[in-house]
C-alpha cells in the first residue's frame, strides 16, 4: 500500500487563537501584496496570533499606522 501524496491528506481543524482578523487587516498590518497575504491568510487562518508570530519568524514588522488628524 503506498501513502497517498501530503496533499491529499486532510488537514486538521486548527484551535483559532486570539481574535480572528480578516484578509484586509491582515494585508495592511504588514504592507503585504494581494498574493503574499491571500497565500499566508489561506494557510494559516485568521488568528491574529498565528499571523503575528508567522511574521515575525518570517523577520516582518508591522507597518507603521499613520497617524490620525
Amino acid at each position: 500500500m503506498q501513502d497517498r501524496p501530503t496533499h491529499d491528506r486532510p488537514t486538521r481543524a486548527r484551535q483559532q487563537r486570539g481574535a480572528p482578523c480578516t484578509l484586509a487587516e491582515f494585508k495592511q498590518r504588514y504592507n503585504l501584496g494581494d498574493e503574499e497575504a491571500l497565500d499566508l491568510f489561506t494557510r494559516f487562518g485568521p488568528s491574529e496570533i498565528e499571523l503575528d508570530l508567522l511574521m515575525t519568524a518570517k523577520g516582518k514588522r508591522k507597518a507603521a499606522k499613520e497617524p490620525m488628524g
